[in-house]
């Protein structure tokens, strides 16, 4: 089932524009988003482009493009039973009903691994991948420790000083200072922590320089290439569990499986590019 709250915030995003999109293409998309996730996104592209060629200026053009391949991204789901007639006459075609992939893979569960791979993707591009300063984001950034993963907010007090200074203070957390002054250092952010004594930590925040846009921009292929990485390894757990079932695994199971998983790989560049963008403006 697709969600609508992406679909309803992009068409809202259009008239708060004050575009003036005729109203059939607007009923031509939502009917194509109800029929197919496929089509769902080709009507989304095809509404912004129209928009933003034909209509639009300035700050709403640019927020309207930037927004556009986050909105997009939803978990893809198929239909039972969709479009059995279009893709009949396509290579490598599949028609099979989750009923039917039942019998041979928890189809459930794969596709809600697949789906948390890449919402882990996105907050990771939220939480790491900021030009803008917001001591918040040093808040929601984990920290890996013996006893567990925490926030940092939860283990430290963080105040921004001045403009150009924050200053962590772990109080009662001081043990796990060198877990929060490692994570920093590897978050992608650009940050230098410098320790004082046993239990503070002073980070100058980064100028936004063309180094650091570059930077980010590599972090966000890292980060795309990681996703990638793991929802290959997810197809492939899921491949071998059903493999070792007491019924050959048919060749249309296999298909399907590699399409949704590809789908969201799909997903997962349409997220790197739109990342990429906004970080070089």
């Amino acid at each position: 089932m697709l969600h609508q709250r992406p679909i309803r915030q992009l068409l809202q995003l259009v008239q708060a524009s004050r575009t003036n999109v005729k109203s059939s293409v607007v009923k031509q998309t939502l009917a194509a988003c109800r029929e197919n996730q496929t089509m769902c996104h080709r009507s989304l592209s095809h509404l912004a482009a129209t928009t933003t060629s034909t209509h639009m200026h300035g700050n709403d053009q640019v927020c309207l493009q930037r927004s556009l391949p986050q909105l997009l991204y939803v978990p893809v789901r198929h239909k039972k039973g969709m479009d059995k007639q279009s893709r009949k006459g396509q290579k490598g075609s599949v028609v099979l009903e989750d009923s039917e992939m039942e019998e041979f893979v928890d189809i459930h569960h794969y596709r809600l691994d697949l789906d948390r791979i890449l919402d882990e993707m996105r907050q990771e591009f939220l939480q790491n991948l900021s030009l803008r300063t917001n001591i918040g984001v040093y808040g929601k950034l984990n920290i890996k420790t013996n006893d567990g993963t925490f926030p940092l907010n939860q283990i430290a007090a963080i105040v921004q000083k001045s403009p150009t200074l924050v200053v962590i203070n772990m109080g009662k957390s001081a043990h796990y200072i060198a877990n929060v002054m490692s994570t920093l250092t590897n978050s992608g952010m650009n940050l230098n922590p410098q320790q004082e004594g046993q239990a503070t930590i002073y980070l100058a925040i980064p100028k936004v320089s063309t180094e650091h846009r570059e930077k980010l921009s590599k972090s966000a292929k890292t980060i795309f290439n990681k996703t990638k990485d793991n929802l290959n390894g997810v197809y492939s757990k899921y491949l071998k569990n059903a493999g070792q079932r007491k019924q050959a695994l048919p060749r249309e199971v296999n298909q399907q499986m590699l399409m949704e998983k590809d789908d969201h790989v799909k997903n997962a560049e349409i997220m790197m590019k739109a990342k990429i963008d906004e970080l070089m403006g």
